[in-house]
Order: C-alpha cells, then structure tokens, then sequence
C-alpha cells in the first residue's frame, strides 16, 4: 500500500512539473510563471487542511483526486494570468491589467469550475460499492477545485499586480523567439485556415465530422472489453492445494513441500520469498502455498498473472486439486471466497444440483480465459448412507421411521426419561438410552445392531447396506434457496468476453431440468451492478452541468453548443483505451463521466468571449468566431496540455497499484487531447450558425427602450 501511495505522490510532482514546462513554453516570463508555481502549493495546502477537517485519510483514491486535482487546478489561474499578461502587454497599468484581466473571465472560470465540481456531485449520492470506492476522490477533487478557484481569484491578481511585467527576459529573448517562429506562429497559422474554412462552410464540416465521432464510439463500445475493478497486480499469490480425503498430514506436508520447491524453480530470481503450510485435523489434506514476487521497481520479468499460468502448468502432475489465487491487499469489494466468476446452481434437489454442475463444468472446459473451474462446495466430511431395502422392510411390518429411529437410539442416544434423584442437589435430570460404548465403535455394530420386527429380532445387515461416503460440510443457501456454486478465475480476456462465452457454453451444451434456475454473480455481478450506477451518475451528471451552463449563460442554446465537446471526449476516451489495451471498467468509466465536465470548459471560455464580443462590438456569430477562435487559442492550450501532461506521468506510470489510477488517467488524456482539437473548430462554428439565425437578446437596448420619457 505504501509503495502504491508513494507512486501516486510520484505522478503528482511530475505532473506539477510538466505544468510549470508549458507555461513557460508560453509565457517565457519567470516572474509570470512563478505565480502558478506558487499557487499550486497554495492550492494543495488549503486542500489538505479542508480534507483534515472532513476525516479524508491519504489513500491512493484520494491521492488520485489530488493527481488529477494539480492537472485541473492550474486551469483556472492559467487562464486568469494570461488574461493578465494580455492587458499588461496592451498597455494597461498593472492594477488595471489586473483587474480587468480578472474580471472579464471570473464568469468564465466559475462556470467551468461548477461543471467539473457538478460531475464530482452525483458521486456522493451513489449508493453501493461504486459509491463508497470513490468518495475520497470525490470530496478531494472537489475542495482542490473550490481551493484554486479562490486563488485564481485573489491570489494570482494581487500577485500579477506586482510581478508581471511588459519588459522582456534578455536572457530568454532567443527561446522565445525561436518557438514562436517555429512553433506559435505555425499552430496559429494552421488553426485560423481551419476554423475559417470550417465557419465559412458549416454543413461541409459539421455532419461529417459528427457522423465519424458517433461511429467511432459505437464501434468503439462493441470491441472494447468490459470489466467491474480491475485487480492490482502485486505480485503475490496464492495456491490452494487439496489432497484428498483421508490423506495423512506428514504425505500431505510431502507433497506441499515438493510443489513449493517446483514453484521456486519456474519463478526463478523473481521470486522474493515462499511460504508453505500444511492444516491438521479433519482438514490433514489441506495445505498451501504462499507466493511473494519482487516488485515491479526491481524489474520484474512479467506479470503475475503469466507466472500463475506457468506455475499452474507445472502443478497439473499432482494428484490434488489446486486452485491458484491472486492475493490483493487493496481489493475494495467482493467476495473473499469466489475467484471472481460465480455460476451459481439454484435448486433444492442436492444430487442433481451436484449432478447439473458436474455437467456444467465440463461444458466449460474450452472457454478461454477461465480457469481453474471447480465446485466450491466442500465434501470433506465423512459420513456413512444406510440404504434400506424398501420392499424386504415392508413385509416384515418395518416403517423407514422405526429403522431410523431404532438406529439413531442406539449409536446417538435418546433421551427416555427425566428424573430427579432423592437427596440430590440436581433436577431434572436426562436419562439417556442408548446401546453401550464397546457396541457402537464401527460399522460392523452398526450391522449387527438388532431391529425389533413383528416377527422377531433382525439385524440391521438383513434389511439394509451400509456405504461409507463424503458430504458437504455445509449447505449453502442464497435469498431462501438452496444453491450450488462453480467458481472458475478469468485470466488473459475482458470480463465480458469470458462471461459471453460462459453463458453460450451452458445455453448450448447442458440442459437445465425444470426445478432449477442458473445465476451468474461474483465480479460479474459486481460489474452490473457498479455499471448500472455509472449510468445514473452520468445521467445525473449531464443534469447537473447543463443546469450550470444555462444559468451562466442565461440561455438554453448555448449549452447544448458547448455539450458537443462531450461526444468528442467519448470517442478520444474509447480510441486511446482500445490502443492501449485497456478495459472500459468502473475506473475507465469514472475517467469518462469526469470528462463531461472538464472537456466543456474551453467551451465555456470560447462562447463567453463570443457573447462579449457580439454585445460589445455588434457582429454577427460569424465574425466573433473568427476573433474570438485566434484570442482564446492560447489559453485553451495552455490548460488543456497542463492537464493532459499533468495526467501523462499517471497513464504511463507501472508501479504497484497503478491498474486503479492508471485507465482513469489514460480515458481522461484521449478524450481530453480529441475533444481540445475539435472544441477549438467545432463549438465556435456552431455557435455562430446558431447565434447568425437566432441573435442574442441586447437587455441594455431593451431597458433603454422601457425607459418612460417624461
């Protein structure tokens, strides 16, 4: 857990760094970039102590919030800054700089920060396990969000007051002008041929376009794999062995030992340390097999699911069932006894439950990916059936309940009678009948035991057959009904992929007598259950910044606009999943839904700036995207590659527990990088084909007008 939290604190100080590079890429102002570079700390700090009050602990899903937290955090006192060094440079004083530079976007930023905040919400409302997993997050995003907007708002004008200057650095004079010969003047080039091609023929650009994104993330959505929480990988597993029934401890500890030193010899100098343990008593045949690899940071040859393939593999040989487990300190959810696939096998007949499940994992031999089947019910415990001859008992006048009855008399005891002796400080004692301790030792006394009939005395042999054979040692029951579970592990494919195939296999090859039903649980269970909450959030979500946008913005038109960066988000998100390999899974898909609020905020700094441009200097939709496009152009990339670079340290990072942060990070950085391409061309194009048709309502010529003259 550790080496996890101090892997994510890695992330974050990098991602701080590669924030600090690029505004000095753009601003190439020492004075100017040491502003951001103090209001980070700023920010973390007033974020510590708020979630000190709120009993938030340093965890690896809080210190994710934090890591996405810097990445999002420096947006708003980015774009307040260059605001700044804009009016400085168009030679306002620096306390007017300042605070029109401040002015003119605060609407903007505290829009864009409540859209964030407003996917963060729902979270907090959702119930299960989805909800408890990332609360943390939640209420760390959240306050590091409200942090920097404060100091975006206070703190970075009073400081740009006194350390922004228009005079520039001699010493970086060269850089400067190298990157904007080479780098600025050219993207501002290409970005003006294309949002001018694109304003100029809408309908050319806008349906093609729109079509692609949809296609993209419908197929995108048929192909990737799905899972509920991926599993971390830290290198530690464990193998359960059983011999079987009536092994001896000293052959079952032989053999543990045997299979512990085959373990030693396929993991090789990845192996940290072994633990073998064998049990005693009714469970002698029981033992297992502890595993601990060297870390990831020590160069680790392979995962630790490959080496429990090769270590299966090798094990095969051994007569005894040996089922292998990944051991997972930071599993949030589940169930400590499934594998992570449960078929569970409703029905109250037990022998053909056992015979129905026999039948079904042999149906499930082929499906790839799923391994080590078997049932998880135990019959361990030793018993003996007496089988009665129905017919022989009858004509010698024999009820099943006398037999039973006679025979539970003599072996477990009855109790005949209560008495109290005379003199005796007890009552009521129990007088117990039953046969004495030398007649009752094996199965031979069972045998000869004697029966009282109409007919005479026979014994038990006579009438009956006596078989020694194992039970379960319990009988599991689930909503009220008996159930038989298999449990198999999923290894190599998605969770869906290998649960398709699991439910073809059984449709198509057993059938299911009446009387009983199969249910599908374990982290397949989870799965739904977590996705079905994802879609309310999302829902919830969509709500929640829709309503934000209208309010800022005092109209219904112009959210639906700024929403269009969200399909764009979608299939950035999807693409980069699918290249990388990875599963849309709850972590994925909270790395989605907090796309609908982040992706919407150059949006929002776009359309503001076209609103105030068509009050204030009376242009049609057209003309403001065109100035509007060209002004806004470096802010919008000065915050969206703060924060996919921020994010890029946590997508690319491989040590312990990054399977949790890691496709939150990588969902974020593809459908952040696709939609800050498309907003930048997209948004303001449709904004002004709407905004040509439909102009905004001038309220300062309307109370002009309401004015009664006198």
């Amino acid at each position: 857990v550790n080496k996890s939290i101090g892997g994510v604190l890695d992330t974050a100080w990098q991602g701080g760094l590669f924030a600090i590079i690029i505004l000095m890429i753009y601003l190439w102002n020492f004075r100017t970039v040491s502003i951001i570079a103090i209001s980070i700390p700023m920010s973390i700090i007033i974020t510590f102590t708020i979630m000190y009050f709120m009993g938030v602990t340093l965890n690896i899903i809080s210190l994710a919030g934090l890591v996405l937290g810097i990445g999002m955090m420096v947006d708003n006192s980015i774009v307040v800054l260059e605001n700044i060094f804009f009016y400085r440079n168009n030679g306002y004083g620096k306390y007017s700089s300042a605070i029109e530079g401040t002015y003119t976007v605060s609407l903007a930023i505290l829009a864009s920060t409540l859209t964030t905040i407003a996917v963060f919400l729902p979270f907090l409302f959702v119930q299960g396990q989805t909800g408890q997993t990332f609360r943390d997050l939640c209420i760390t995003v959240t306050v590091s969000m409200l942090a920097s907007l404060g100091v975006a708002l206070t703190i970075v004008p009073m400081l740009g007051a006194r350390l922004i200057t228009g005079k520039k650095s001699k010493r970086l004079a060269r850089f400067e002008s190298f990157f904007d010969k080479y780098f600025h003047s050219k993207v501002n080039l290409i970005y003006n041929k294309i949002l001018t091609y694109s304003v100029n023929h809408k309908n050319r650009v806008l349906i093609p376009t729109l079509v692609i994104v949809f296609v993209v993330i419908i197929v995108g959505l048929i192909f990737i794999g799905k899972e509920g929480f991926p599993k971390a990988d830290e290198g530690q597993f464990r193998a359960s062995i059983t011999m079987p029934v009536g092994t001896r401890k000293e052959q079952t500890q032989t053999f543990v030992e045997r299979m512990g030193k085959d373990i030693e010899e396929v993991l090789g100098e990845d192996l940290s340390r072994i633990q073998t343990r064998v049990k005693y008593g009714s469970s002698a045949n029981k033992g297992e097999v502890r595993v601990k690899l060297i870390d990831k940071s020590e160069c680790r040859k392979s995962p630790t699911s490959k080496y429990m393939s090769a270590v299966r593999k090798k094990l095969s040989v051994y007569p005894a069932k040996i089922n292998l487990k990944l051991i997972n300190s930071t599993k949030i959810i589940g169930n400590s006894s499934s594998d992570g696939i449960d078929i569970d096998i409703v029905g109250e007949d037990l022998e053909r439950g056992i015979d129905l499940a026999e039948k079904i994992i042999v149906a499930l031999e082929d499906v790839e990916g799923l391994k080590d089947v078997r049932l998880r019910r135990d019959d361990s415990n030793p018993e003996l059936n007496i089988l009665i001859n129905r017919d022989l008992a009858s004509k010698m006048g024999l009820k099943i309940k006398t037999i039973a009855s006679s025979i539970k008399t003599g072996f477990g005891g009855t109790t005949a009678t209560r008495m109290t002796p005379d003199g005796s400080v007890h009552t009521d004692l129990d007088v117990q009948v039953q046969l004495n301790q030398r007649d009752r030792v094996n199965i031979d006394d069972i045998k000869r035991m004697l029966i009282p009939t109409s007919h005479g005395m026979v014994p038990v042999s006579s009438i009956a057959d006596i078989k020694k054979s194992f039970g379960p040692t319990a009988i599991d029951r689930k909503d009220n009904s008996r159930v038989i579970t298999i449990t198999a592990s999923g290894e190599g494919r998605a969770m869906d992929r290998i649960m398709a195939d699991v439910q073809s296999a059984v449709n198509s090859k057993v059938f299911i007598p009446s009387g009983f039903n199969i249910n599908y649980s374990g982290d397949y269970e989870d799965m739904q259950d977590a996705f079905a909450q994802l879609l309310q959030a999302v829902i919830l979500a969509l709500v929640l910044v829709y309503a934000v946008m209208a309010t800022q913005f005092e109209s219904y038109i112009a959210p639906f606009v700024i929403a269009l960066a969200i399909p764009f988000g979608f299939a950035g998100s999807i693409g980069l999943l699918l290249i990388t390999g990875q599963t849309l899974s709850v972590y994925s898909g909270i790395g989605i839904i907090v796309l609908i609020g982040v992706v919407v905020n150059n949006g929002i700094v776009l359309i503001d700036y076209m609103n105030q441009l068509m009050h204030e200097k009376k242009i049609n939709g057209d003309k403001a995207a065109l100035i509007a496009g060209p002004r806004r152009l470096r802010p919008v990339l000065m915050t969206s590659l703060t924060t996919i670079l921020g994010l890029l340290p946590m997508a690319l990072a491989s040590g312990e527990g990054n399977e949790m942060y890691k496709p939150l990070s990588i969902a974020l950085l593809g459908g952040l990088s696709v939609s800050t391409m498309f907003t930048l061309v997209i948004v303001p194009t449709v904004y002004a084909a709407i905004r040509n048709r439909i102009p905004l309502k001038d309220y300062k010529a309307k109370d002009s007008a309401s004015v009664e003259t006198v």
